[in-house]
């Protein structure tokens, strides 16, 4: 990453993406964005609903997220609402299709989050030589269950970018912020993310929490955060798989 402005902490990323078997050809349906100065990251998950009706659920948010790569490029200090906003407006009609939204910047040591949907952060702190706990969480954002909020195109199909939650959260240096689509959040509890966690990079940590993810995925048995969540009509049991970004 380029050097951040003078007294501003950074984020040192690393990203892992793991696509349900069943879309492995074309990539998955979730994107990632990471600023170069390490001030913003960003990811979306598409939803897949929208192959139902002929429409490509990856276009919409790999163009979301690359157009807010291009926003951080002439801004990096923007705002997560700012950034998304633009990145919105700027998404071509014709991209049809919906994605949750999951942002974050630095200014100083204040971490700005945002969120729409399912997806979501952890952020994570060790004590001295203690194990890693959670200090702050997002909640996630759903019309009803298995519904989560999304903005796309059409617009007046899906929800807006003002519907986001905004947390404002004091970062310190060597927290570890964990940022992920629901193929993570429905497969791992976060017991299970930070019996991973350790002060490794973060490459080999992203990796480790997708491909933990997926593999939670693939069972029938365990129990998973959307198997206990479920309704019980359901009779949901294992994991569910998805992309795990």
């Amino acid at each position: 990453f380029g050097a951040p402005p003078t007294s501003q902490l950074a984020f040192q990323s690393g990203a892992c993406m793991i696509p349900h078997p069943e879309k492995a050809k074309k990539g998955g349906e979730d994107s990632y964005f990471l600023s170069k100065c390490g001030t913003a990251a960003g990811v979306a998950d598409g939803v897949s609903g929208w192959s139902e009706v002929g429409i490509e659920p990856s276009r919409f948010p790999r163009q979301l997220m690359a157009n807010c790569f291009h926003l951080t490029l002439e801004n990096p200090l923007s705002t997560p609402a700012s950034i998304l906003q633009t990145a919105y407006d700027d998404v071509h009609p014709s991209f049809l299709g919906s994605s949750t939204v999951t942002m974050a910047s630095l200014d100083a040591s204040k971490l700005t989050v945002l969120n729409i949907g399912d997806s979501g952060i952890l952020v994570c702190r060790q004590s001295g030589t203690s194990a890693f706990s959670v200090v702050w969480q997002t909640k996630s954002q759903q019309h009803y269950f298995n519904c989560p909020y999304q903005i796309g195109n059409p617009k007046d199909q899906c929800d807006q970018p003002n519907v986001a939650d905004i947390n404002h959260f004091d970062v310190l240096p060597n927290d570890l912020i964990v940022m992920a689509t629901d193929g993570v959040w429905d497969n791992l509890f976060n017991d299970d993310i930070l019996s991973v966690l350790s002060p490794s990079e973060p490459e080999i940590l992203a990796q480790t929490i997708a491909k933990f993810a997926h593999q939670r995925g693939a069972s029938d048995t365990c129990m998973s955060p959307f198997a206990k969540e479920a309704p019980a009509k359901w009779n949901c049991t294992g994991g569910k798989m998805d992309d795990a970004t």
